[in-house]
């Protein structure tokens, strides 16, 4: 009988993979900006050019095949509807995210900031979408970003005094990706502003109030509708001895006597017709005879008041009867308003 040799084929199917860049265990980028410094109660696009935050070179390593590094605008901390474009074409975000501790009439907060790669020599960008911006293409077997040219905005009238500060902001993530059978493999970190620091204080500025006195008049002077008279020139001035040299300030100005808004200078007479009073109104015009448009306390209001020089700002005003309609009627005139001064 003869034995057979029975010969066995092991065949082994061995399957190759690769990690992606390695993430753990290095830099997480965490931001850090110096203390924003002091603002006033009424702001408007008071920027604020900050020094260039910490860098890192690492983010993450071990990155053995070609691919590509990015940062993407995530959208959750800052809004992308609420912005509005600054100098040099930046667009400004708003930071949504609240301040500690609470207030009652918190600040408007927006940022702009820039990305590039961790190389010297890399391409700076803007960010001013939320589309991803290739920081880096190629082979590099580390990957990193820097956050650059941060700038901020602080914004808002009435608003309450204090110290605060707005913790962990995400600006966006960067992702690092390489390919693998034209496949990418990609590692995420969460980009973070951790510290956004601030004061709002008080205004020191003391304003003058000058009582205006018109002429008297005859209803027969104003035989047209709109038209004004009796116009009396007068300045206001605002000193304001702690305030930087060249201080740029806007104002806006309230009506006492209605919370309506007109662009027209427009201020109603305070004395009702059953105790005495004209139908005729108060126009308020630059000394160019602009009309100087009457509302509430808002940024929307606002017109340019000057500039600080030697402690002092103003600006010169006209008072003038003005007859919106006829016929004009017989009686007294009290207007009163209130001039709101804004840092610019």
């Amino acid at each position: 009988m003869k034995n057979s040799l029975l010969l066995g084929l092991w065949v082994f199917f061995v399957s190759l993979c690769t990690n992606a860049c390695n993430e753990s265990l290095l830099y997480n980028p965490n931001f850090y900006l110096s203390a924003l410094g002091d603002f006033k109660t009424n702001i408007d696009n008071q920027r604020v050019a900050t020094v260039t935050p910490d860098h890192y070179a690492e983010l993450m390593n071990l990155c053995l095949l070609p691919g590509r590094s990015v940062f993407q605008l995530s959208g959750i901390d800052l809004s992308t509807t609420e912005v509005f474009s600054g100098q040099n074409g930046r667009i400004y975000f708003r930071v949504m995210k609240a301040q500690t501790p609470a207030a009652m009439n918190p600040a408007e907060i927006y940022i702009a900031f820039s990305v590039r790669d961790n190389q010297d020599t890399a391409l700076l960008h803007p960010v001013n979408t939320t589309e991803p911006y290739i920081l880096f293409e190629g082979l590099s077997s580390i990957r990193g970003m820097r956050l650059e040219d941060v700038s901020v905005i602080v914004r808002g009238t009435n608003l309450t005094p204090g110290t605060y500060t707005v913790g962990s902001i995400e600006l966006g993530t960067f992702k690092a990706t390489e390919l693998f059978d034209l496949k990418p493999i990609t590692e995420t970190k969460t980009v973070r502003l951790l510290n956004l620091n601030y004061t709002i204080s008080s205004s020191t500025c003391v304003i003058n109030s000058p009582n205006i006195t018109l002429p008297s008049m005859r209803v027969s002077d104003f035989s047209t509708e709109n038209r004004t008279g009796g116009t009396t020139n007068f300045t206001v001035t605002a000193n304001c001895p702690h305030d930087a040299a060249s201080t740029l300030y806007s104002a806006t100005i309230t009506d006492n006597f209605s919370t309506a808004s007109n662009s027209n200078g427009q201020l109603v007479n305070g004395i009702s017709a059953e105790s005495g009073g004209s139908n005729i109104q108060v126009r308020l015009s630059d000394d160019s005879n602009n009309p100087i448009p009457i509302g509430p306390l808002s940024l929307s209001n606002k017109f340019t008041f000057g500039a600080l020089q030697n402690g002092v700002a103003s600006k010169n005003f006209k008072a003038s009867y003005y007859a919106e309609s006829l016929p004009v009627t017989v009686g007294l005139l009290k207007s009163i308003s209130m001039l709101n001064l804004i840092y610019d």
